[in-house]
């Protein structure tokens, strides 16, 4: 299921629509706990905005589904540098509800963990990865830096 998110944002007198992917395999339709993947749009020397980490397309996927298959894997890597020097610097642990910001070589390996993984899953938790992995390796094409956050 996909939805269009509309970011309106006024500063810049912009309305910035992105496509928002629910990615489900075990979470039932009626689960509300998600976390959001998303690439940001980030310029070295410039304090992000709101609507930097809410412009590009993002990935949902809810508690039943991210704890199983994609929390362990994130929380391995911490703690990890903001890669944003004007941002929080170390981050000591993941944060389900974020944000938590992550950089080009974290998100990598962030997926390589995952990838890791992949020959001792079950075949239909194959089918969830074949779903994820691809849409969170796209975003390594749009942006050096990334977001996770929750409404936890």
């Amino acid at each position: 299921m996909s939805r269009c998110v509309s970011v309106i944002s006024d500063l810049k007198a912009e309305k910035l629509t992105h496509k928002a992917t629910d990615v489900r395999m075990f979470s039932p339709d009626s689960e509300k706990i998600f976390l959001e993947f998303k690439p940001v749009r980030f310029t070295p020397g410039k304090e992000m905005q709101w609507e930097d980490w809410n412009c590009f397309d993002s990935l949902f996927v809810y508690r039943t589904d991210y704890e199983r298959f994609l929390t362990p894997a994130l929380e391995e890597m911490f703690p990890i540098e903001d890669p944003d020097p004007l941002g929080w610097g170390t981050q000591e642990c993941f944060d389900a509800m974020g944000p938590n910001f992550i950089g080009r070589e974290d998100w990598i390996r962030f997926i390589h963990a995952l990838e890791a993984k992949y020959g001792t899953l079950r075949n239909d938790e194959k089918m969830f990865m074949d779903k994820v992995l691809p849409i969170l390796k796209s975003y390594l094409d749009i942006s050096e830096c990334f977001c996770i956050e929750g409404n936890q």
